[in-house]
């Protein structure tokens, strides 16, 4: 039986500080996205509440099959590359 390698620790803070920096994100999105739609574009509360429930529903749906398209692939860093453009896209 073949054994898999253990990572290297330098790889393993290095994805420690992806995900730290990953959660601040999206941490923050949330209450901004709540103020910018309410001031800026006149949302009522319920609105808001509506698009931030929608978020989170998207969210908890894509992370499955996101966490098996990690699993599976070989391209990792493209991988997470693609996840902060789209992260990026969306916040401009």
């Amino acid at each position: 039986m073949a054994t898999t390698p253990s990572p290297a620790a330098r790889s393993l803070f290095a994805l420690d500080a992806l995900y730290f920096i990953l959660a601040d994100v999206r941490g923050g999105l949330g209450p901004f996205l709540a103020v910018y739609l309410a001031s800026v574009h006149g949302w009522d509360p319920g609105r808001v509440g509506a698009a931030l429930a929608l978020l989170g529903v998207a969210d908890l749906a894509a992370q499955t099959p996101a966490g098996a398209l990690s699993d599976a692939t070989t391209h990792k860093r493209s991988l997470i590359a693609l996840a902060f453009g789209v992260i990026a896209a969306g916040a401009l």
